[in-house]
Order: structure tokens, then C-alpha cells, then sequence
């Protein structure tokens, strides 16, 4: 089975706290997305442990 690298990524996230989207990183869990924990939100600073990946940069 070929899984994918644990390598992180930018990703923009929706921060459940001030409901902005920001930059976040992110990283695979299986065929998922998750943000990876102990991160802050630039605007509000809450944690966006809880962020829902909305949108991966990524090269074409």
C-alpha cells in the first residue's frame, strides 16, 4: 500500500473561533487533511486545533 508522506503543508483553514479563513499547516492522516495541533490563529489568536482544511497549495 503506497500512503502518502507526513510532510506539512499550507493549507487556508477556517478558524471556528473568529470564522475567518487563514493560513495554517497541515499535514496527511490517511487520506485526510488535518491541521497539525499547537497552532495559533494570526487574526483572533485562538487554536485551530478544531479548523476544517478549506483550501491546499499545492504545485499544478
Amino acid at each position: 500500500m503506497n500512503t502518502p508522506s507526513k510532510n506539512p503543508v499550507g493549507a487556508r483553514v477556517h478558524c471556528p473561533s473568529c470564522t475567518h479563513t487563514v493560513p495554517g499547516t497541515v499535514e496527511y492522516a490517511g487520506k485526510q487533511l488535518k491541521v497539525i495541533t499547537g497552532q495559533k490563529c494570526p487574526r483572533c489568536g485562538s487554536s485551530l486545533d478544531a479548523a476544517a482544511v478549506l483550501y491546499l497549495w499545492q504545485a499544478a
